[in-house]
This record gives C-alpha cells, sequence and structure tokens, in this order.
C-alpha cells in the first residue's frame, strides 16, 4: 500500500535498517505496554491482555518502524477524503495516534471518526477473566478501570485515559468497561488536517490523565518517541555492523525485541524490568526460558537492566531453591501442568557469565545465594543415586515438551537427561567459579567436585561407543536411548563439559544431511529418526532456543578443541542466522527444516539468544570461564565487521576489523583488526583475518 509521503518522520538509519517493512505491526518502547495494530488491534499490559481498548489505532499496516507504525485506517477511500494513521506506543505506556486527513474533492466536508474500546475480556496470560469494571469522564476525556489487572499488586486496578485535541461529538459510557465515541472534523476544499489522539495505560487515574495531556498538547511526539529509539540505539548496548547488511539487520532487530519484550520494575514479582518470554504470545518470565535472554542482556551497558533479568527470578524462588517455572508479576504458581513446578533453568550460569563481562562483585554477591540454592535442590532431588548425572521427573522439566526421548509410547518416562546434566554441569561449575570470586573457599572445592562429576558422567554414563554420540539414559536399567537420538546430543559442548574424543557427535552426526544438516538447520531431531515429523510439535522442527545452544555448542568446540572445525562453526552460524533472515529478521517459535516456514502463528519468540553469538563469535570478543578474554571472531565470510561500544568491566571496547581489498568499509576500519579499549587503541594487526589465531586480550578494570 502506498506511504503518504507528506507525512514526515525523523530520519534515521538505524531505524530504517529495522524498519521500513509493511508485515510488522507492533508498538512499545520497554514499559508495560505493548500493543499490535491490526483489526482488532490488541493491548497487552505486562502479561495481562487487556483486548482491543483503542480501536482508533485499527487497520491496515502499510509501514513499520522500531518507533511508529503508519497504517490505512478501514474508512480511507469510502469518499474523496484520503486519510492515514501515525500510532506510537512510547516508554511511558502511551499510545498517540496522529490521524491525518487530506480532502481530495472541491467541496467543503465533514468526516466523522469514530471508534470503541473495550476490556471486558481481560485477562492475564493463563489467568482469569472477570474483576470490576468502569467507564467513565473525566472533562473531554474518558477512562475504562480494569480491576482485574494484577488485582494483589495494583489495588486501584489499571487506568487506560483515553482523549483528543477537539472534544468528542458523542460518547457513550454506559457499559462498564467499555465506550463507543465519535469526533467530527470539516475540511474544506483540498484542505489537509491532523488530529491528535492518546491512550495512557497507569495504576494511578492522575497520571494517566496527565500523561494524555501532555501528549495531546506535544505538537510532534513522534519526534521525542524517534529520539528515544536513537538513544536506546546508540547507548544501551553494543552495535554491530558488517558488510552482510542480513546479519547487521537480525543483530539490531533482536535488540529491538530485548526492550519490545520487557516490563515490569517495581510491579510485584516483577520487581526489575524483565524480558518475556513472548509478547503475542507466552507473555511470562520462565525459568528456562529468562537465562536465554539474561544472557543478551549481560551485555546491556545499563547494569540494572542485565542484573534485574537475573534477580527478579532470585527473588521469586521457592524456600527450598527450585525457580518457579512461570513467574508473573502477581503470582510465583501460574498455572502449570507438572507437579514440581520448576525445571531446567541456566540461571547460575548465566549469573557468571554476567559476571565475566561486567566484573560487578556487588550484584554476583546479592545473588550467589539463590544460584547456590538452586543448584543444592538439583543435587538433592534430582541427583539422587549420586552419580552427576541428573533425572527428569516429568518431560515439561525439560522445556522441549514433546521431545520424548524414548518414543512416544514411553512418553511419561522418568530418565537421566543430556541436557539437564549438561545444565547441572555448566551450572555447578558456575557456582564453584563465584564462589571462588567472593573468597568462599569450601563452597568453590565442594561444587567444584560436583561439576567434575557431572562431566564425568557426561562422558562416560551417556555415551555410545558404537554410535558414537551421547543419549539419555535410563536410571534403573543403565539403557541408552540408543534408537531416540535429539538435539541434545550436542549440549555437552555447548557446557564444554567433554573433550576431543567426542566431536565424532559433531561430524558424524550434526553435519550429516542425512540426520541433522538439512536445508534448514537444526532440527529437534534427526531425519532418520522413526517419529521425524518436519511439522510436527517438536519430533522435527527447528526450535531457535536448541539452535542457540548448538552454535554455542560447535563454536566451544571449534575454538577450544580442534580449530579445524572453525570453518564449519561459521556455515552453521550462518545458516541459523539465515533462518531468522529469509526475508527480513523474525523470530518465531518452530520452523519446517525443509522448507524454513514458520510453524507457529505468532511472533517476537524471545526463546533463545543472540546478541551474546554475535558478541562472541561474530566479533570475536570470547570470554572464558577463567576469566581470559580473547579475540577469536569466526571466519564468516565477512568483509568488515564493527563492534562498538561493548562495555567489559567499567571499559569501552571496539572490536574493528576491514578484510584487505574491502571498499564499502566505514572510514574509520583500517585494513585488518583493530581493537579500542575506551578509545585507545591496544590491538592492532594489519595482516589478521577471522579464523586465524586468537589473540590475547587484557584490560584494566577502572
Amino acid at each position: 500500500m502506498e506511504r503518504w509521503t507528506e507525512i514526515e518522520t525523523r530520519q534515521s538509519a538505524i531505524l530504517d535498517l529495522v524498519g521500513g517493512r509493511s508485515d510488522r505491526n507492533s508498538q512499545g518502547a520497554g514499559g508495560d505496554l505493548a500493543v499490535y495494530v491490526g483489526e482488532p488491534s490488541r493491548f497487552h499490559y505486562a502479561t495481562h491482555e487487556l483486548g482491543n481498548v483503542f480501536g482508533v489505532i485499527d487497520g491496515e499496516v502499510v509501514v513499520w518502524r522500531p518507533d511508529y507504525v503508519e497504517i490505512a485506517p478501514s474508512s480511507d477511500g469510502d469518499d474523496d477524503v484520503r486519510e492515514r494513521r501515525i500510532v506510537a506506543a512510547t516508554s511511558e505506556d502511551v499510545v498517540v495516534c496522529a490521524a491525518h486527513f487530506r480532502n481530495e474533492s472541491d467541496e467543503k466536508t465533514t468526516r466523522t471518526i469514530s471508534f470503541s474500546g473495550d476490556c471486558r475480556e481481560s485477562q492475564a496470560w493463563r489467568g482469569d477473566r472477570g474483576g470490576e469494571k468502569r467507564s467513565y469522564a473525566h472533562g473531554d476525556l474518558f477512562a475504562l478501570l480494569d480491576s482485574n489487572v494484577y488485582p494483589s499488586v495494583l489495588p486501584n486496578g489499571l487506568t487506560i485515559a483515553v482523549g483528543a485535541e477537539l472534544p468528542p461529538k458523542s460518547l457513550d459510557l454506559d457499559t462498564p468497561g467499555a465506550y463507543e465515541v465519535e469526533y467530527e472534523i470539516t475540511l474544506q476544499p483540498g484542505e489537509k488536517r491532523r488530529v491528535l489522539f492518546a491512550a495512557a495505560f497507569d495504576p494511578d487515574k492522575k497520571r494517566a490523565f496527565a500523561k494524555v495531556e501532555r501528549a495531546l498538547s506535544d505538537d510532534d511526539p513522534f519526534e521525542a518517541n524517534a529520539e528515544d529509539w536513537i538513544r536506546f540505539y546508540e547507548e544501551e548496548a553494543p552495535s554491530f555492523d558488517c558488510s552482510d547488511s542480513s546479519l547487521a539487520e537480525l543483530y539490531a532487530f533482536r535488540r529491538y525485541l530485548l526492550r519490545f519484550s520487557t516490563a515490569g520494575g517495581g510491579l510485584g514479582y516483577f520487581s526489575h524490568p524483565v524480558v518475556m518470554e513472548g509478547r503475542m504470545a507466552y507473555q511470562t518470565y520462565c525459568c528456562y526460558s529468562a537465562p536465554f535472554m539474561a544472557l543478551d542482556m549481560n551485555w546491556s551497558n545499563d547494569r540494572a537492566l542485565s542484573f534485574g533479568q537475573i534477580a527478579a527470578m532470585a527473588e521469586a524462588r521457592y524456600e527450598d531453591g527450585r525457580f518457579p517455572w512461570y513467574v508473573s508479576p502477581s503470582t510465583n504458581r501460574v498455572p502449570i501442568h507438572h507437579a514440581s513446578e520448576t525445571g531446567m533453568s541456566l540461571f547460575p550460569y548465566a549469573t557468571w557469565r554476567r559476571y565475566l563481562a561486567t566484573r560487578d562483585v556487588e550484584s554476583l554477591t546479592k545473588l550467589y545465594d539463590a544460584m547456590k540454592a538452586n543448584v543444592d535442590w538439583w543435587l538433592a532431588y534430582r541427583d539422587v543415586n549420586a552419580n552427576g548425572a541428573f533425572e527428569i521427573d516429568h518431560q515439561l522439566e525439560t522445556g522441549m515438551d514433546n521431545l520424548y526421548r524414548w518414543g512416544r509410547s514411553n512418553a511419561a518416562k522418568t530418565y537421566e537427561a543430556i541436557d539437564a546434566t549438561a545444565y547441572g554441569y555448566a551450572n555447578l561449575r558456575a557456582v564453584a567459579n563465584m564462589a571462588a570470586v567472593l573468597g568462599k573457599d569450601a563452597d568453590a572445592r565442594r561444587y567444584d567436585e560436583f561439576a567434575n562429576r557431572s562431566a564425568r558422567a557426561l562422558d562416560t554414563l551417556f555415551w555410545s561407543a558404537s554410535k558414537r554420540a551421547f543419549f539419555d539414559l535410563d536410571l534403573r536399567t543403565t539403557e541408552l536411548a540408543a534408537d531416540y537420538p535429539a538435539i541434545t546430543m550436542f549440549y555437552p559442548f555447548f557446557a564444554e563439559a567433554v573433550g576431543a574424543d567426542r566431536l565424532s557427535v559433531l561430524t558424524d552426526h550434526l553435519f550429516d544431511p542425512d540426520e541433522f544438516w538439512l536445508d534448514y538447520v537444526v532440527p529437534a531431531i534427526p531425519k532418520n529418526h522413526i517419529d521425524f515429523d518436519p511439522e510436527g510439535f517438536w519430533e522435527g522442527p527447528i526450535w531457535p532456543a536448541a539452535n542457540s545452544h548448538v552454535v554455542q555448542a560447535t563454536a566451544n568446540a571449534a575454538k577450544r578443541l580442534d580449530r579445524s572445525l572453525l570453518p564449519k562453526a561459521a556455515e552453521l552460524f550462518l545458516r541459523v542466522a539465515k533462518l531468522h533472515t529469509q526475508t527480513r529478521a523474525d523470530f518465531y517459535e518452530r520452523y519446517n527444516p525443509f522448507t524454513g516456514k514458520p510453524l507457529s502463528a505468532f511472533r517476537d519468540y524471545m526463546h533463545s539468544w543472540w546478541i551474546d553469538l554475535f558478541v562472541q563469535h561474530a566479533a570475536g570478543l570470547t570470554l572464558a570461564d577463567d576469566g581470559a578474554v580473547t579475540i577469536d571472531p569466526l571466519p564468516l565470510g565477512l568483509e568488515w565487521f564493527a563492534l562498538r561500544n561493548a562495555r567489559l568491566g567499567e571499559n569501552r571496547v571496539d572490536v574493528l576489523y576491514r578484510a584487505p581489498g574491502a571498499t564499502d568499509a566505514p572510514e574509520d576500519i583500517e585494513p585488518g583488526l583493530t581493537v579500542r579499549l575506551s578509545e585507545e587503541t591496544t590491538i592492532r594487526d594489519e595482516n589478521y583475518a577471522p579464523g586465524g589465531d586468537p589473540i590475547p586480550f587484557s584490560f584494566t578494570k577502572r
């Protein structure tokens, strides 16, 4: 659909890189509010779906950017008056809509703008409908009150204040929790006119109405929103750009989704802002998926955000050390379907990785007890035979719901799991490292011994010499699930728990086109598996979270154990990235491994990590468990790349590379490798190429 060139918007290279598309409809800027424009539009407040409460933004998307969406309402073209609407949702949880009219006739005409709102069916994710609803006027403004939004946290409910820069012609507030409103404007022949509408979402009704009034009095509220997004991209995290525009877009788009999917901060159990698993679906903070986003948020230059992504779960934990499977602002007991109410979680690992990037001892001290208590629970209740292999009591505890390790007929089987044990090893090693930093020597020795025990279990109990791969284990019979291979066989390399003598798992299985190396990678089970179905639920499709594990696993193996695998690790990185950039950058729940087709009806699924992968493996800023830092990018075939403004300790780091003969690189990138520490060049190698020997990088905490 044609854009209106006369509607001026802020020019921005980064916002245009991410946006400039018509297949997206989301708005939100890291507050509690997220909006999906459409017919009807959808409004979410943290984990709570409100319904369509501000219908003036309904319409067909013309163009989308992070800071606004242009829509054509259904009324456009009904007569000689043409119409476009610009919609933005700000970080203050205000939705602004500018309706632009153009009278193309030779006669004066009147246009009526009518819309409605309704929160009567609102409910939290896996919550109930109900609660008191109100509709009331406030001068020329009006509001809905929804008392079903986290009543234990928001005793006065949520106010949705609505208004326009002109008074309504008619307003129906007779139905509690709903409204219908009409506005009317007159247009002279050839006249162009803009009318502002706004809705504000706030637990305090006075603040809500004040926000609406401020938005309506602003000559250009969209300029401020664009400035806010530009500041976000320039200041809040490292930037990454390169000669492959699709990779640059994927990185920038992932950063957009991390902000868009954030909610909370002083909102009940969301005591800190947290990145949720989804915004369109799975609007929750989950102990399985949240650590994936924590790995990305660890690179945020706002240390409070990276701390909060972890600390909120530490504060929501149960008394025995378990992390709740799902958390909402109002409860850490969101209804679930397995008795333990917990499951696999990389929070201790993510906490240690945060320390490696930040060297923040104060935060580490605050988080240590919760991470220790969690691994203690796993040791006490899921390693009961003390062999280092961790047991799964219910398949849902793995986060891989239908990835049955013993076939569908044994879906309820209890077993010792490769992934649970790889997680156990990574978490135990992380807690041991934390303890060493904090001077808790006895803890460091204790958890180091437990980690070594789990490493031995992975290397021996789960290993099949005949199939040269890892398989899940029956804890009673010691039988391996050798007839049911799964993507988790690569997880021991993610955890860095096994050595070079186990690389056949990658060379014989991951890279085999009859198993996992399909047109798109990596399916959850191999093509030759008895239950393989490319469009099933778990058994066959590609899942982004599992992919992140495997990209990290393969890069770890190539960098640590056999550098001849670096080209394959690079190829995997690029092929997995391709899955998310087939047309434009996107994240769906799962994909067909033959066609790459998204298989979920929803998108914006955050169940993976990418910023950390780009920093470590595209730019090469690699952090080792012992605290060492090297520059070791994968050979991705890039003519140039630039990681800028990465925060390491209290220093800012830039990693810049330009291949010989590259012609389109930014002018400040010299041929070869340049590394700057707080604007001072500390590494300069004009002959360096990615895939060469890793270069040690030392930095001093200021």
